[in-house]
Protein backbone atom coordinates (compact mmCIF):
# COMPACT_ATOMS: atom_id res chain seq x y z
CA UNK A 1 0.00 0.00 0.00
CA UNK A 2 0.85 3.38 -0.81
CA UNK A 3 1.21 6.29 1.63
CA UNK A 4 -0.99 8.51 -0.17
CA UNK A 5 -3.47 5.61 -0.58
CA UNK A 6 -4.13 5.41 3.50
CA UNK A 7 -7.60 7.16 3.94
CA UNK A 8 -8.79 5.14 6.87
CA UNK A 9 -7.43 3.38 10.02
CA UNK A 10 -7.04 -0.29 8.78
CA UNK A 11 -5.13 1.56 6.14
CA UNK A 12 -2.61 3.00 8.31
CA UNK A 13 -2.62 -0.29 10.25
CA UNK A 14 -1.23 -1.98 7.38
CA UNK A 15 1.60 1.06 6.60
CA UNK A 16 2.34 0.86 10.38
CA UNK A 17 3.53 -2.87 9.79
CA UNK A 18 5.13 -2.67 6.55
CA UNK A 19 7.13 0.57 8.35
CA UNK A 20 8.12 -2.09 11.46
CA UNK A 21 9.11 -4.87 9.00
CA UNK A 22 11.54 -2.63 7.45
CA UNK A 23 12.53 -1.50 10.68
CA UNK A 24 13.22 -5.02 11.91
CA UNK A 25 15.10 -6.02 8.15
CA UNK A 26 17.21 -3.22 9.34
CA UNK A 27 17.98 -4.05 12.70
CA UNK A 28 18.85 -7.80 11.23
CA UNK A 29 21.50 -6.63 9.16
CA UNK A 30 23.51 -4.99 11.58
CA UNK A 31 26.45 -7.18 12.95
CA UNK A 32 26.01 -6.00 16.48
CA UNK A 33 24.29 -7.38 19.97
CA UNK A 34 20.79 -5.95 20.65
CA UNK A 35 21.81 -4.03 23.73
CA UNK A 36 23.97 -1.52 20.89
CA UNK A 37 22.47 1.89 20.91
CA UNK A 38 21.92 1.43 17.30
CA UNK A 39 19.44 -1.71 17.72
CA UNK A 40 17.73 0.20 20.36
CA UNK A 41 17.30 3.36 18.73
CA UNK A 42 15.23 1.53 15.68
CA UNK A 43 13.80 -0.70 18.40
CA UNK A 44 12.19 1.78 20.28
CA UNK A 45 10.74 3.09 16.57
CA UNK A 46 9.68 -0.30 16.24
CA UNK A 47 7.68 -0.11 19.32
CA UNK A 48 6.40 3.20 18.99
CA UNK A 49 4.59 2.25 15.91
CA UNK A 50 3.18 -1.00 18.10
CA UNK A 51 1.98 1.35 20.33
CA UNK A 52 -0.11 3.18 17.84
CA UNK A 53 -0.60 0.42 15.48
CA UNK A 54 -2.29 -1.45 19.08
CA UNK A 55 -4.38 1.02 19.92
CA UNK A 56 -6.23 1.92 16.53
CA UNK A 57 -6.52 -2.11 15.87
CA UNK A 58 -8.40 -2.12 19.35
CA UNK A 59 -10.26 1.22 18.89
CA UNK A 60 -11.64 -0.64 15.16
CA UNK A 61 -11.96 -3.83 16.61
CA UNK A 62 -15.14 -5.26 15.03
CA UNK A 63 -16.70 -1.44 15.19
CA UNK A 64 -18.24 0.57 12.58
CA UNK A 65 -17.11 4.66 11.58
CA UNK A 66 -19.88 5.54 14.30
CA UNK A 67 -19.55 3.57 16.49
CA UNK A 68 -15.67 4.47 16.68
CA UNK A 69 -16.82 7.78 16.52
CA UNK A 70 -19.17 7.64 19.61
CA UNK A 71 -16.50 6.05 21.75
CA UNK A 72 -14.62 8.80 22.13
CA UNK A 73 -17.10 10.02 24.72
CA UNK A 74 -18.92 13.10 24.78
CA UNK A 75 -17.97 16.50 24.72
CA UNK A 76 -19.11 19.90 23.61
CA UNK A 77 -17.30 18.77 20.45
CA UNK A 78 -19.28 17.77 17.31
CA UNK A 79 -18.47 14.22 16.29
CA UNK A 80 -16.00 15.67 13.34
CA UNK A 81 -14.27 18.07 15.77
CA UNK A 82 -13.54 15.41 18.50
CA UNK A 83 -12.82 12.97 15.50
CA UNK A 84 -10.24 15.77 14.33
CA UNK A 85 -9.00 16.34 17.71
CA UNK A 86 -8.27 12.68 18.43
CA UNK A 87 -6.33 12.15 15.37
CA UNK A 88 -4.64 15.48 15.72
CA UNK A 89 -2.63 14.02 19.13
CA UNK A 90 -2.87 10.74 17.63
CA UNK A 91 -0.72 11.96 14.35
CA UNK A 92 1.67 14.91 16.77
CA UNK A 93 2.09 12.46 19.22
CA UNK A 94 3.35 9.65 16.60
CA UNK A 95 5.60 12.50 15.37
CA UNK A 96 6.94 13.41 18.11
CA UNK A 97 7.68 10.29 19.66
CA UNK A 98 9.10 8.74 16.86
CA UNK A 99 11.06 11.93 16.03
CA UNK A 100 12.62 12.04 19.84
CA UNK A 101 14.13 8.40 18.48
CA UNK A 102 15.65 9.16 15.30
CA UNK A 103 17.36 12.46 16.84
CA UNK A 104 18.59 9.81 19.83
CA UNK A 105 20.03 7.52 16.77
CA UNK A 106 21.51 10.15 15.10
CA UNK A 107 23.14 11.51 18.34
CA UNK A 108 24.43 7.89 18.78
CA UNK A 109 25.78 7.51 15.47
CA UNK A 110 27.80 10.37 15.39
CA UNK A 111 29.37 9.17 18.79
CA UNK A 112 30.37 6.11 17.05
CA UNK A 113 31.48 7.82 14.00
CA UNK A 114 34.01 10.04 16.42
CA UNK A 115 31.44 13.07 14.74
CA UNK A 116 29.53 14.19 18.04
CA UNK A 117 29.58 17.61 19.17
CA UNK A 118 27.73 17.64 22.67
CA UNK A 119 27.68 21.53 21.89
CA UNK A 120 25.86 21.12 18.75
CA UNK A 121 22.83 19.52 19.09
CA UNK A 122 20.63 20.67 17.17
CA UNK A 123 18.68 18.51 15.22
CA UNK A 124 19.95 20.37 11.47
CA UNK A 125 23.65 20.16 12.89
CA UNK A 126 22.99 16.31 13.74
CA UNK A 127 21.22 15.64 10.28
CA UNK A 128 24.30 17.59 8.08
CA UNK A 129 26.88 16.01 10.40
CA UNK A 130 25.74 12.72 9.96
CA UNK A 131 24.44 12.74 6.18
CA UNK A 132 28.22 13.93 5.71
CA UNK A 133 29.76 11.08 7.14
CA UNK A 134 27.81 8.41 5.61
CA UNK A 135 26.95 7.37 1.85
CA UNK A 136 23.30 7.11 0.81
CA UNK A 137 21.36 7.08 -2.05
CA UNK A 138 19.27 10.34 -2.91
CA UNK A 139 21.12 12.56 0.01
CA UNK A 140 19.18 15.35 -0.99
CA UNK A 141 15.95 13.73 -0.11
CA UNK A 142 16.62 12.26 2.62
CA UNK A 143 18.14 15.28 3.82
CA UNK A 144 14.85 17.23 2.85
CA UNK A 145 12.77 14.79 4.33
CA UNK A 146 14.56 14.46 7.73
CA UNK A 147 14.42 18.08 7.29
CA UNK A 148 10.79 18.34 7.17
CA UNK A 149 10.16 16.34 10.28
CA UNK A 150 12.43 18.83 12.42
CA UNK A 151 10.38 21.68 10.99
CA UNK A 152 6.57 19.57 11.79
CA UNK A 153 7.81 18.92 15.28
CA UNK A 154 9.33 22.56 15.83
CA UNK A 155 6.23 24.04 14.69
CA UNK A 156 4.47 22.21 17.98
CA UNK A 157 6.51 24.74 19.54
CA UNK A 158 4.86 27.82 17.71
CA UNK A 159 1.34 26.43 17.56
CA UNK A 160 1.13 25.50 14.28
CA UNK A 161 3.61 27.98 12.74
CA UNK A 162 6.45 27.55 10.97
CA UNK A 163 9.71 29.69 12.20
CA UNK A 164 12.64 28.33 9.90
CA UNK A 165 13.72 28.51 7.00
CA UNK A 166 11.74 28.01 3.68
CA UNK A 167 11.44 24.52 2.65
CA UNK A 168 9.04 23.01 -0.23
CA UNK A 169 9.55 19.03 -1.25
CA UNK A 170 7.45 16.10 -2.46
CA UNK A 171 7.83 12.50 -1.34
CA UNK A 172 5.31 9.45 -1.56
CA UNK A 173 2.81 11.24 -3.27
CA UNK A 174 2.73 14.48 -0.54
CA UNK A 175 3.94 17.72 -1.51
CA UNK A 176 5.42 19.48 1.73
CA UNK A 177 6.18 23.19 1.86
CA UNK A 178 7.07 24.90 5.39
CA UNK A 179 6.92 28.73 4.55
CA UNK A 180 8.40 31.00 6.92
CA UNK A 181 5.65 32.92 9.85
CA UNK A 182 3.23 30.51 8.45
CA UNK A 183 0.97 28.22 9.04
CA UNK A 184 1.68 24.63 8.54
CA UNK A 185 -0.61 22.48 6.48
CA UNK A 186 1.07 19.69 5.96
CA UNK A 187 1.21 17.65 8.73
CA UNK A 188 -1.78 15.40 7.78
Amino acid sequence: MEYRDAKIYAHLLVLFDQLSAKLHAVRESLPYSNEEARHVGLRGMQLVLAGYATGFSSMIFDRTESQIIRSFGHSNLSPTEASGTVEDAWRLGLLTLFHFKVDSLFQNLLRVLGRYDQRRRSFSYLTNTLLEAVSIPAKDQAHQILTGTAYLRNSLHNNGIHRGPALSFQTHGFIYEFIPDSSVHCAS
